[in-house]
């Protein structure tokens, strides 16, 4: 019948333990054999410890085969408080190497020879250090030392905590008054746009008012002046082209008003031709017989 190794402990495989055996590497069997606590003891091919003696932690994830399997770097913490090893330094050569911590836990057996923790506890490697140079201590003055270390490390840690919130708070208020500063430009731009806005509107509507007087205007002349009169009036000093219906019109007014009329008409920037002009168109134009 396989058994466990472990001081105080009977568990076996009848009584539906699983059991490990000892590591070939060399470093982690001296480490079992140290948490262990046997003085100059050696295991045989045929030694074993059972599942009662290693932490949660020392575990894989649960496979899905169901069955249980150790890390590497796992070792056995959990003992009966009476086969604790005096050599107490030996114990924590037991931690991971990653994290630099150690599970420490103070365990006994139950009349049914299950494992009852009693204590657990996690050592930091400056922890351990201190607990190495004190050898003499017991593991309770060691434990409260531990806790007074932890103690002060969390007071430490909380005045990070505060000094990065204020620091936090006084960001916060720098980015509050940016945002105030930028809204306030933003209500600035968009109320300069709501009066450019207005003032564009204004314009608008004064350019459709003149757009439609002239229109009328344009409206009045065509019924006044001919074409050719109108563009007379728009391009004044250019030379133009009469048409026979501006002709006959100031030949009229010629033959009415005389010379002198005529030419009164003309200083008055009304759009007719020259006398020359008729001169020299009278020959080309047909009259009406009561002109």
């Amino acid at each position: 019948m396989a058994g466990c190794c472990v001081p105080g402990c009977s568990n076996s495989t009848t009584k539906g333990f699983s059991l490990r055996s000892f590591p070939t590497n060399r470093e982690r069997r001296e480490r079992w054999i140290a948490n262990i606590g046997i003085p100059n003891w050696e295991p045989s091919v045929n030694s074993r410890v059972c599942e009662a003696h290693f932490a949660k932690n020392m575990w894989e994830k649960d496979r899905c085969d169901g069955k249980r399997k150790l890390k590497l770097n796992a070792v056995p913490t959990i003992f009966a408080s009476h086969s604790v090893p005096d050599d107490f330094p030996a114990l924590l050569e037991n931690f991971n190497k990653d994290n630099n911590v150690v599970n420490m836990l103070i365990a006994s057996l139950t009349d049914e020879g299950k494992v009852k923790i009693n204590f657990q506890y996690q050592l930091h490697s400056d922890n351990i250090e201190q607990l190495k140079n004190e050898p003499s201590k017991d593991s309770s003055s060691m434990l409260a030392s531990v806790n007074m270390k932890e103690e002060t490390d969390w007071k430490k840690r909380c005045e990070e905590l505060t000094h990065l919130l204020t620091k936090s708070e006084s960001e916060c208020k720098k980015l509050q008054d940016a945002m105030k500063r930028r809204e306030e430009l933003f209500n600035r731009i968009i109320k300069k746009s709501y009066r450019c806005g207005q003032i564009l509107k204004k314009r608008l509507r004064k350019l459709r008012e003149e757009r439609q007087t002239y229109d009328k205007l344009k409206i009045r002349l065509r019924e006044i002046f001919n074409e050719d009169q109108i563009k007379a009036l728009i391009n004044q000093g250019v030379s133009r082209e009469w048409s026979d219906e501006t002709i006959k019109r100031a030949i009229r007014l010629r033959l009415t008003c005389g010379s002198v009329g005529y030419q009164q008409i003309l200083e008055q920037n009304i759009p007719l031709p020259s006398e020359r002009t008729l001169r020299r168109k009278m020959n080309n134009v047909e009259l009406h017989e009561d002109v």
